[in-house]
């Protein structure tokens, strides 16, 4: 039990303390509070004389409680229910063995004028298999979405593009799991560590998604001055910056001085290496298509600063930074501007 002594306005016309629920004089009020367990007694002492229209009554607050129970996991069960969320599976004996596809790409198949699912998708060990929360949905339907505006732009990543993190996170966000890499590995020391790519996987257009495309963006993207002026704080641990190389097609390796466990946690958040698709127009996001981005970079021979720049031009931009923005998003210039 302890006392607490505070000052309340006194209001002349009132003639009492001006407090939550407006107690008579010379009274006992208990009121509750739902940030404190316990009772609060107010016990109001009328001054002798009041000289002023402005006084201040005596106010006296006994609190008397107990400690509340501490919160239990079945407490906590029982406001927020059942959490449920889709399920990656990395046991490749439990992948299926046979695929279905949207009616769409079906008849295309049908008509000679697409490869069967067996043959477009990844290989087998290189395969996404995700186990939906209530089933496998139906094609068709119309998918209605709540859209807040341009700000809103998470909405507009996670339907369309993934969102392509290299790695990413179950459902409770606490445990990583594969995403654009199927696999990864630290080094003893937490120094190293080795990506491992899907074999098979591809970009929207067909061609290959391999090792190149990551280092496309690191050789030529990521140390480009004009395209990154700063480098990211991501991609460093104490102030010094990683190094990427190529182990083979499907495999990549990042160095670092010193060790950088938390470096999975950042490829699976929300950072400037957080995918193409979110992060590709300032020239981050750890990945880029090659193929297509090539021709805008005057690093290429083939391509040349003048070359590149005079393109730019000739398409109404002011240098080779800006068409290539463009060409990485398919947005205008003028939102990269405002």
């Amino acid at each position: 039990m302890f006392a607490n002594v505070r000052r309340w306005p006194y209001n002349r016309q009132r003639r009492r303390p001006w407090i939550i629920g407006s107690p008579q004089l010379d009274a006992e009020y208990r009121l509750s509070t739902p940030k404190r367990s316990g009772a609060y007694y107010l016990d109001v002492e009328t001054p002798d004389r009041i000289n002023s229209n402005i006084g201040t009554y005596t106010v006296t607050i006994t609190v008397e409680s107990s400690p509340s129970p501490a919160p239990t996991l079945e407490s906590y069960a029982a406001l927020v229910g059942e959490l449920e969320g889709p399920v990656t599976i990395t046991d490749v004996s439990k992948f299926p063995t046979s695929f279905g596809e949207a009616p769409q790409l079906a008849a295309m198949v049908a008509a000679g004028k697409a490869d069967s699912a067996e043959e477009r998708l990844p290989v087998k060990d290189s395969l996404m298999v995700i186990e939906a929360v209530e089933g496998i949905g139906e094609y068709g339907g119309i998918w209605r979405r709540g859209f807040t505006g341009p700000a809103d732009k998470w909405n507009g990543y996670r339907c369309c593009s993934g969102p392509d993190h290299v790695l990413f996170w179950d459902y409770t966000g606490s445990e990583l799991r594969p995403n654009v890499a199927k696999d990864w590995e630290f080094n003893a020391d937490g120094t190293e560590i080795t990506l491992f790519l899907c074999e098979g996987m591809r970009w929207s257009d067909g061609a290959p998604f391999t090792a190149d495309d990551f280092m496309f963006w690191y050789e030529v993207l990521y140390q480009n001055g004009e395209l990154v002026p700063n480098k990211t704080p991501w991609f460093a641990i104490n102030g010094k910056q990683g190094v990427m190389t190529k182990i083979n097609d499907y495999a990549i390796k990042i160095a670092f001085e010193d060790p950088y466990h938390f470096f999975t946690d950042v490829l699976a958040g929300s950072t400037s290496l957080g995918g193409h698709a979110y992060q590709g127009v300032n020239g981050m996001g750890m990945f880029a298509p090659k193929h297509y981005l090539e021709q805008f970079v005057p690093e290429f021979e083939f391509v040349g600063r003048t070359t590149a720049n005079r393109l730019a031009r000739d398409l109404g931009y002011d240098n080779w930074v800006d068409l290539f923005k463009v060409k990485t998003t398919g947005h205008s210039i003028q939102n990269f501007r405002s």
